[in-house]
């Protein structure tokens, strides 16, 4: 589609185990990178891993819940690891918990 504009970039997705960050996933090996597919959903991720790796394996599966910081950490030394690099990080992942408004929020406990 684009070429390879993203030629031997390293992306962390997060949430890229299904939906949008799947399908972002696809887009970034097509265009060239190496994608840590993060996600809580084991093995939704290792499929995704398993369709867009190829043989060059461009894609990994990395466990990660990013409501916890430290794991988001881990992540990215995993990443670093792994490639050497982090150029991308994409947040995609969605935190599910009380639905209220941002007006309602309490800025200093309830959003960091």
């Amino acid at each position: 589609m684009f070429g390879f504009r993203l030629e031997g970039k390293v992306a962390i997705i997060t949430g890229a185990a299904s939906g949008i960050g799947e399908a972002a996933a696809n887009v970034f090996v097509e265009n060239g990178a190496f994608v840590v597919v993060a996600d809580i959903q084991e093995e939704l991720g290792l499929k995704v891993v398993a369709s867009i790796a190829g043989p060059d394996h461009r894609a990994i599966y990395k466990n990660c819940d990013v409501t916890v910081e430290k794991q988001v950490e881990e992540t990215v030394a995993f990443a670093i690891e792994k490639y050497g690099t982090l150029d991308i990080m994409y947040s995609n992942a969605v935190i599910l918990g009380p639905m209220e408004s941002i007006l309602d929020m309490d800025m200093e406990e309830g959003f960091d």
